[in-house]
């Protein structure tokens, strides 16, 4: 067992949890409609953790003698989260906005605005998540950017579209008669996908250190892989309070 290793998935475990709890909160608990700037505040916050989280968990693993080699960026999954991570710590393209950020951010934000939204279907038959979905125009305005900048590899960049199905994005907006920064993709099964990959690799490394590191290595050492996402495509109208 590695404790760094043990350490940082403990820490993404719990990341993963808060994330979940900012959610709940904000939707089903209602705490949009009674305080909108706290309840995106604390998705962002979440979200931001978890991002941490898995580069801290992927630095913890390049520094471990005993860990396997895991090309990180060689996976569609965890190289898009790493990438992720890196365009919010260095703000390129707006950090790859949130839904919430880009409406809470319009001139009447609560005004109902069309979106087209891109969820993917769940890896195992009648699994479910719940939604973050991110900025796609943003993402591949990255992805577009010279490598020097941003030190995305072409093969890494070329995973992620293909992981993601980019390309496909446009033609949607198009059929919904919208422009291309409407389209938004759900961050949450690319960040259970990469969990998947990390917990299978680093399993036997892992000791847990709390009841939710136990919880979401058992639930994601025993993951089915995605190699591809598969789209599930919605437009319609999104308003905040």
């Amino acid at each position: 067992m590695d404790d760094l290793i043990s350490t940082a998935f403990d820490h993404l475990a719990h990341s993963l949890r808060i994330l979940l709890e900012a959610d709940l909160r904000a939707n089903r608990g209602g705490l949009l409609m009674l305080d909108r700037d706290e309840a995106i505040g604390n998705i962002e916050s979440g979200y931001a953790a978890v991002l941490n989280a898995f580069h801290r968990l992927h630095d913890a693993a390049s520094k471990s003698d005993t860990s396997p080699n895991v090309d990180w960026y060689g996976n569609a999954a965890t190289a898009t989260m790493l990438v992720l991570r890196n365009a919010r710590h260095h703000n390129h393209c707006h950090g790859i906005r949130t839904l919430y950020d880009v409406q809470a951010n319009l001139a009447r934000p609560g005004a109902l605005e069309s979106y087209v939204l891109v969820d993917f279907e769940p890896a195992e038959e009648g699994a479910s998540t719940f939604d973050l979905y991110l900025s796609a125009q943003d993402l591949q305005n990255l992805l577009a950017r010279p490598q020097q900048s941003t030190r995305i590899r072409p093969t890494v960049k070329v995973s992620i579209e293909g992981f993601l199905g980019l390309e496909r994005f446009q033609t949607y907006t198009e059929d919904y008669g919208l422009s291309a920064d409407r389209a938004f993709f759900n961050a949450v099964p690319v960040i259970m996908a990469a969990a998947s990959v990390v917990a299978q690799s680093l399993h036997h490394m892992i000791t847990p250190r709390s009841l939710e590191g136990e919880t979401y290595l058992s639930l994601f050492s025993t993951m089915p892989d995605q190699v591809a996402l598969i789209h599930d495509v919605n437009c319609g109208p999104f308003a905040l309070p």
